[in-house]
């Protein structure tokens, strides 16, 4: 799964996808590991980087990564270090990716959830959830909202991230349609949701939605009622105590 510059997605996919089908045609009774691939597509990510690096930086002096680091002794050493910074600073537009599965053993396999950042990589596996696009914040605070973990009931795990993908729609851009996986407990397993599913759990929502909005509604109008009875009893407190009459 993936957000962010589809362009620079779809190059190291295909890159990953190139060395992760050669290692499975060499030996295709053994099972890779999530952990592997996640820094397989951080890999290539940092190759596609350093080559429009090179190309941005060096190719305009006529100069390769390979002859910048002989020649450093031959160049004046201000523009070494400029060089050196412009390359160190040089980024591609922001992406996000997910990398998801189970590995280990056949009977027993161990789900994995690993997030991919700009190249870094980080295991949510302990976390039991991740997102990541513009409405990521959004989708992380109803996880956290709902206590979800990675030992949360499955159902209540199809709920909470649908619920977090509904959260995630008020943010610009993220659309209103929903796919949705589950990996299977076997290896090399998953199932779609299917979309009469996904139009139950959407009505679902609705009428959660409906009910939550209606709470605050009412949760406000009693706020504002009892601010302004608190405002008056408070006034009528502070009014100085009338003169009694001689």
């Amino acid at each position: 799964m993936v957000a962010g510059d589809i362009s620079i997605h779809s190059m190291v996919y295909r890159e990953t996808l190139r060395i992760v089908s050669d290692l499975i045609s060499k030996d295709p009774t053994s099972w890779l590991k999530v952990k592997d691939v996640a820094e397989m597509y951080s890999r290539a990510y940092y190759d596609l980087l350093s080559t429009r690096a090179e190309k941005e930086v060096l190719w305009p002096l006529g100069l390769t990564k390979d002859t910048f680091i002989k020649r450093q002794n031959e160049m004046n050493p201000d523009l070494v270090v400029e060089l050196s910074s412009n390359l160190s600073k040089f980024s591609l537009r922001d992406t996000g990716a997910i990398i998801v599965g189970n590995d280990g053993d056949a009977n027993e396999p161990t789900p994995h959830i690993f997030v991919i950042t700009n190249g870094n990589i980080e295991c949510n596996d302990d976390i039991g959830f991740a997102s990541i696009g513009i409405g990521h914040w959004h989708a992380n605070s109803q996880f956290m909202f709902s206590g979800h973990t990675k030992f949360t009931p499955g159902h209540k795990q199809l709920l909470n991230t649908f619920w977090a993908k509904k959260r995630a729609e008020v943010a610009p851009g993220v659309g209103s349609e929903t796919d949705m996986f589950i990996i299977g407990n076997r290896l090399g397993t998953f199932s779609l949701v299917l979309p009469r599913i996904i139009d139950d759990l959407n009505r679902m929502y609705q009428v959660y939605d409906k009910n939550v909005k209606k709470i605050e509604k009412n949760a406000l109008e009693r706020v504002g009622s009892y601010l302004k009875q608190a405002s008056k009893q408070q006034q009528a407190e502070q009014q100085p105590p009338k003169d009694n009459p001689s």
